[in-house]
């Protein structure tokens, strides 16, 4: 059993603390900043080398390691269960990997790339089709033909021009016969921002009722196709450790890609046990060496250790996401991850900094699994449920013209429930219930129930 001991208070000599600061700041590192710091120790620790082949391994030494606490094994499969391992993917690179599945031509496949390139974050067309064949020598028609086939991507809507067409695509694609939908969305958007739904049903042929289903109609729509993914400039993600479901439960897999091959050197390992090849002082050096490389690699293995201790302490604790999505998430608190392992809440946050966790809903910091509340006990903190239901109810009494922002709803979840969440998990219920941002609700029909 390993026995943690990052903040443990001791009166040993200031080389003691120095260990002790260097573990700390080992365990606070995210991989990519380990493997910096791994080819750091092995230039300037002759003990320490780094092995030339691409390895996912780090590997010990019998006198460094007792066969049962070798912190690495050889085998990939044990770690890794795919050879593949899914990234998160920016909305754009999604586009572009379908139009390199498409059976188009290379000269069609070109320009929906270029079109691709010039869509914005809502996944609206910024230029016209003219003005890009212009600035491109190309005819026209070749530009209007990769629209319309970048306008049959996933997801629905994209490549869309304005609101209207792109709600038009969306109703196509999803074989809505509906010629009233179809003339409320190319006539009326502005009328029924301005709630003129007497009018509108008059210059519809419609009664409020049959008006008012159409608007329903209209709330499964997606005004903003780009919604659910990241937009470039993308901020590529590599996880530290990889979250998948097997059976029933969740198994927690390194990922040891980004880091080196690391071991003791056998050379002077060699060296070391032949006691007449050394003079004194180089055999005191070289043990000062081994001494200080050991407790580098012991060091690794504890916050390997203590990484995986705090993944599995997430999925017990947060089961419901992981079966779910988001907006399962439920308050957790760092202080109850330090009383399991035994260990000072400081300790717990430099285990979550920097490290991401690849899972069945994306990449997530996990930082962001720890949701603050006000209880000391995780069963008697406010239910999410409880949080998103006042959401949508402030949404839905919210005034048109100034809708509610998420720093209003952070706000309000936070005096109503006297717990403290972030703007970006307000964001995420919000997106749960399938409610837009607040620029989006300005066309307040989508969402209003009084039509």
């Amino acid at each position: 059993m390993l026995v943690l001991t990052y903040e443990v208070k001791t009166t040993a000599p200031s080389k003691m603390n120095q260990s002790m600061q260097q573990s700390l700041q080992i365990l606070s590192l995210s991989n990519e900043e380990l493997a910096e710091m791994m080819q750091e120790e092995s230039l300037e620790n002759p003990l320490l080398e780094i092995e030339n082949s691409q390895s996912l391994l780090m590997k010990g030494s019998l006198e460094s390691f007792p066969a049962s606490k070798r912190p690495y094994s050889t085998d990939r499969a044990e770690f890794f269960p795919q050879d593949h391992l899914p990234e998160p993917e920016s909305f754009k690179r999604f586009l572009l990997k379908q139009k390199e599945q498409s059976f188009y031509s290379r000269e069609l496949k070109d320009i929906i790339e270029l079109l691709i390139s010039y869509l914005d974050e809502r996944g609206y067309l910024r230029i016209s089709p003219e003005e890009l064949a212009f600035k491109n020598k190309t005819p026209v028609r070749n530009v209007l033909r990769a629209l319309k086939a970048l306008q049959g991507f996933e997801p629905s809507g994209v490549g869309a021009r304005n609101l209207e067409e792109c709600l038009l695509i969306q109703m196509r694609q999803k074989k809505l016969q509906e010629p009233s939908l179809k003339r409320l969305i190319q006539y009326h958007l502005e009328l029924l921002k301005d709630r003129k739904y007497p009018y509108i049903a008059k210059e519809l042929g419609v009664d409020l009722k049959e008006l008012k289903r159409l608007a329903k109609l209209l709330k499964n729509l997606q005004p903003n196709p780009a919604f659910n993914f990241s937009f470039e400039p993308t901020v590529f993600v590599r996880p530290d450790i990889y979250i998948y479901k097997e059976g029933a439960s969740f198994s927690v897999f390194f990922n040891r890609d980004s880091l080196p091959a690391l071991r003791l050197s056998s050379f002077y390992l060699s060296r070391l046990s032949k006691n007449n090849s050394l003079k004194q002082e180089e055999k005191k050096y070289f043990q000062s060496k081994k001494k200080s490389a050991d407790f580098f690699i012991q060091a690794l293995y504890q916050r390997e250790e203590t990484i995986k201790k705090t993944a599995l302490f997430i999925i017990k604790h947060q089961s419901a996401f992981f079966h779910k999505g988001f907006q399962f998430l439920k308050p957790l608190k760092m202080m109850d991850l330090a009383r399991e392992l035994n260990v000072h809440t400081s300790t717990v946050s430099r285990a979550v900094s920097n490290k991401y966790a690849h899972t069945p809903h994306g990449a997530i910091a996990l930082r962001d699994f720890f949701i603050k509340g006000p209880q000391s006990s995780l069963i008697d903190s406010p239910s999410i449920k409880k949080i998103k239901l006042s959401i949508q109810t402030w949404i839905e009494e919210e005034n048109p013209e100034e809708p509610l922002s998420d720093e209003d709803l952070k706000n309000r979840v936070e005096k109503s429930f006297k717990v403290d969440l972030s703007r970006r998990r307000i964001a995420q219920y919000r997106s749960a219930l399938n409610i837009p941002q607040k620029r989006i609700r300005k066309l307040s029909f989508l969402y209003d129930s009084e039509a």
